[in-house]
C-alpha cells in the first residue's frame, strides 16, 4: 500500500517541478537588469503644505546580476543600496542612504512586459539645514537603450 502511494505522488507530483519551485523562491526576474530612467516625485504630507512644489528629481538606477545589485546612478541619493531577501519574482525591495536622505524601504515592480518599473516607498529628506522630513516616493522608470 505504502508503494501505490509513493508511486500515486511522484506521478502526481513530479520531482523536476519541486526541484523548480524550490529554486526559483527568492529569485528576482531577470529582465529587471539594465539602466533604468524615471522622475521621482515627492508629494509631502499636509504638515509642510506651504510648500508651493512637490519635490521632483529625475533618476537613473542601474540594476544587475539577477535584481542583487541596486545603485542609484543620478538623481536623489546617489549610490549602492541594499537588497531585501524579501525580494522575488517581479518585485524588488530596497533600502539605503547616506545617514542624512535617503531611502528607508522601497518597492520597485516590473510591468508584465518588462518595459517599465513602478516605484513606491518611504524616504527621508531635508526640507532645509537641519530640517528633514520623512515622505513617499513614486516614481515610473523605463529602460535606457544603451
Amino acid at each position: 500500500m505504502k508503494t501505490l502511494l509513493a508511486l500515486i505522488l511522484i506521478a502526481t507530483f513530479p520531482l523536476t517541478n519541486l526541484f523548480v519551485s524550490i529554486a526559483s523562491a527568492g529569485e528576482v526576474d531577470a529582465r529587471f537588469d539594465g539602466k533604468w530612467i524615471g522622475v521621482e516625485i515627492f508629494p509631502l504630507t499636509t504638515t509642510h503644505n506651504w510648500l508651493l512644489k512637490v519635490p521632483q528629481v529625475t533618476t537613473v538606477i542601474g540594476i544587475a546580476q539577477s535584481g542583487k545589485m541596486l545603485g542609484v546612478l543620478s538623481g536623489f541619493v546617489p549610490g549602492r543600496y541594499s537588497i531585501s531577501p524579501k525580494s522575488r519574482g517581479n518585485i524588488l525591495i530596497f533600502s539605503g542612504g547616506n545617514n542624512i536622505e535617503g531611502r528607508n524601504v522601497c518597492r520597485l515592480e516590473l510591468s508584465a512586459d518588462g518595459d517599465t518599473i513602478k516605484e513606491s516607498g518611504s524616504v527621508a529628506m531635508p526640507l532645509h539645514e537641519g530640517v528633514r522630513v520623512s515622505t513617499q516616493v513614486y516614481a515610473t522608470f523605463h529602460r535606457l537603450s544603451e
